[in-house]
């Protein structure tokens, strides 16, 4: 088995133990044919699953796109081999955008698989258009990742502190789940801990923004954004990522 194929499939398992955990800790009162939403919806959140209207969606369009986010992926990749080689901090920073298009094509390609039992919404929803670091996390980047973490932070929504706190440290411990343990399993090498880090970076900086900078300037918010996204992102993009994608890492 090479890593990449251990990679996936760990990947796979993780989002099965993601709804599972969803269906034992949201209202077992919701009405949901269980194995519909198991087998059938690559929505992680029970309560996205009974409320989702999306209209059907154009199976060739959806294909093109699909075609045309992994051109973008493979071209970032092959920049990454040719230009970098052993890739630093800076590098690293410069071709994260493969994140979104790896995130966008796995998206795009679940709708596809899941389109003869159900449709739904994008995975995300246009996140350069985000306003703010809110606007990114809480509305634009990963939707179907926010409605699970909206499920089990619910009980905290009114205390934000307590609601950021939780809903960070859960995207970091089901990342080092779903990146850091299959290449600690492969090559017993271990980088717990970086994904974490960087998910409370990002909460620190979301508290930040609502307690400081809510009557910002749009810019000054839009550039505080981006410098929190990215500045940190090789914790994100660190090696398991990057052996994963068959680059060097430095």
């Amino acid at each position: 088995m090479t890593y990449q194929l251990c990679f996936i499939l760990n990947f796979l398992a993780c989002l099965f133990l993601m709804k599972v955990f969803n269906l034992m800790n949201v209202n077992a009162n919701l009405k949901i044919e269980k194995l519909s939403f198991l087998f059938k919806s690559p929505l992680l959140s029970q309560r996205s699953y009974l409320n989702h209207t999306h209209p059907s969606i154009s199976k060739s369009f959806t294909f093109v796109r699909l075609i045309i986010t992994l051109t973008f992926l493979y071209l970032l990749l092959k920049i990454g081999q040719i230009f970098f080689g052993s890739l630093s901090w800076i590098e690293i920073i410069l071709i994260s955008p493969i994140i979104y298009f790896l995130t966008e094509a796995k998206g795009l390609f679940a709708q596809l698989i899941f389109s003869p039992f159900t449709s739904t919404h994008s995975i995300h929803r246009h996140p350069l258009l985000s306003r703010s670091l809110g606007d990114f996390w809480g509305k634009r980047w990963n939707v179907w990742v926010q409605d699970w973490l909206r499920d089990i932070s619910h009980k905290h929504r009114k205390f934000l502190k307590r609601k950021i706190f939780f809903s960070f440290l859960f995207s970091g411990i089901f990342h080092e789940m779903m990146v850091n343990l299959p290449y600690f399993l492969f090559y017993n090498e271990s980088y717990f801990g970086n994904m974490t880090l960087y998910f409370m970076l990002q909460g620190i900086g979301l508290w930040a923004e609502k307690t400081f900078l809510q009557n910002a300037a749009l810019i000054t918010k839009r550039i505080y954004l981006w410098l929190f996204i990215l500045l940190p992102s090789p914790l994100f993009l660190s090696k398991p990522f990057i052996v994963f994608f068959g680059l060097s890492y430095e």
